[in-house]
């Protein structure tokens, strides 16, 4: 963690070391060791053991926030080096911890969250290498979170700046995930199994979950899960701005189509959602902590998140002290809703979330603690933050100052610069982590 611990309190420092080790596993080579085998003739890839014989060109692709760590795994073992071409598309190249070997590793770089002109060129480009490929080569995509605004090829109705619009629009809507992701499936020619109208090569593929629940077609809209779901946009549609409603439509009268050919191996969960909050319990067992993960992971609106919270404190610590001095820790992702009125509001929804959660410790006279929320890729909304921590113990207590930043949604502007965690981009993407630690 990247902030100055002089003024933390004694008890936090131990905590965010844990987050700081389990966050070092998912980036290090003896992680990948466990889940991946290269000998001179094959790889084997979750026990999917893949004969570099069988193929002609072969190709290892990953797109996303969360794989960095397997572009320094890659890069630095010879024997891939010598069989496959690697591309990588990520939202930042200079957080690439390894010196790249650029004859063997093309790394591209796109947009976040939004995609605009470097997501666009980038999947271009990686696009027209596979448009070359036939029956007898081979793609393996690692696929994580942040993959669906990097890896985009928009639907040739729209213009680039109207694709970003919708795009824009759909990610501060009150839709839920599933419908965002059914939408841009109609917009965009990856989505929804779309890779393979661009390409004969055989395709397997991994992916790492940033998604409660693990449902491949939700991580980075599932550019190799072809799915054919119909739902009845029409009642959730009316629910964006009308530019973008019209935009929308155009799709409806347009006549372009293109044709998947299926040339599926197979396609894989690598990562669950859950690995990191598991092996984070792991290790604070180690490190001498009692500790609970709680399942099953959230989703929802961070104040029933919230609730859910509190009403399990309410239950199972009231005057019990015998259940203190435990790591509670929670996994998911929350769904905060903020209005077009509100953007100009810092802060993500961790902070949103752990401010909203310390007024409901308040007004509910819990015990004293540590409460922490965390991105695990090190992006909190627009703030420069992971996340934040309270000490409800020491924290002012003025539920009024609360409501007010609570209102603005700018939860950032009211924490103190001691109470934010900071880590910049982690390399990994698992969802949100609240940890909650009573004295």
């Amino acid at each position: 963690m990247e902030n100055e611990r002089q003024n933390y309190p004694l008890n936090l420092i131990p905590i965010l070391d844990i987050l700081k080790d389990t966050i070092k596993i998912f980036n290090s080579t003896i992680f990948f060791d466990k889940n991946i085998k290269i000998s001179p003739k094959s790889i084997t890839i979750l026990k999917k053991q893949i004969n570099y014989d069988e193929y002609d060109k072969k190709y290892i692709i990953l797109i996303g926030k969360g794989i960095y760590g397997l572009i320094k795994y890659l890069n630095e073992n010879l024997i891939i080096n010598n069989h496959f071409t690697i591309i990588a598309l990520v939202p930042d190249k200079t957080k690439i911890e390894t010196d790249i070997h650029e004859e063997k590793i093309l790394i591209q770089e796109g947009n976040h969250p939004i995609p605009k002109e470097k997501s666009i060129e980038s999947t271009k480009r990686i696009i027209n290498i596979i448009k070359k490929l036939d029956e007898n080569d081979l793609v393996i995509f690692f696929i994580s979170g942040g993959s669906s605004s990097l890896f985009c090829y928009p639907n040739p109705i729209y213009s680039r700046n109207e694709f970003s619009q919708i795009w824009e629009d759909l990610l501060y809507s009150s839709l839920s995930i599933h419908e965002i992701n059914y939408l841009r499936g109609k917009i965009d020619l990856v989505k929804k199994g779309g890779i393979f109208s661009f390409t004969k090569s055989k395709i397997i593929s991994f992916y790492l979950s940033d998604v409660v629940g693990d449902n491949l077609s939700s991580i980075g809209s599932g550019p190799t899960i072809i799915d054919h779901e119909i739902l009845n946009e029409k009642n959730f549609i009316k629910n964006l701005p009308k530019s973008t409603v019209y935009l929308y439509e155009k799709i409806q009268n347009s006549k372009f189509d293109y044709k998947i050919t299926k040339n599926l191996i197979s396609n894989n969960l690598f990562l669950s959602q859950l690995d990191f909050a598991k092996e984070l319990s792991k290790i604070a067992e180690v490190d001498g902590y009692r500790s609970k993960l709680h399942l099953p992971a959230y989703i929802g609106s961070y104040k029933e998140v919230c609730y859910e919270i509190i009403s399990y404190f309410k239950n199972n610590y009231e005057n019990n002290n015998s259940n203190k001095k435990i790591l509670n820790i929670w996994s998911g992702e929350p769904v905060v809703e903020v209005s077009e009125n509100d953007l100009n509001g810092i802060g993500g929804r961790n902070q949103h979330l752990l401010l909203f959660l310390f007024k409901l410790w308040i007004e509910n006279e819990l015990p004293s603690g540590l409460l922490i929320s965390f991105a695990t890729d090190g992006i909190d909304g627009n703030s420069p933050y992971a996340g934040g921590w309270i000490n409800t113990q020491e924290s002012k207590k003025d539920l009024n100052s609360i409501n007010r930043y609570l209102n603005e949604f700018n939860s950032s502007s009211y924490l103190r610069p001691d109470n934010f965690i900071k880590t910049g981009v982690t390399g990994i993407n698992f969802a949100d982590i609240i940890i909650i630690y009573l004295f």
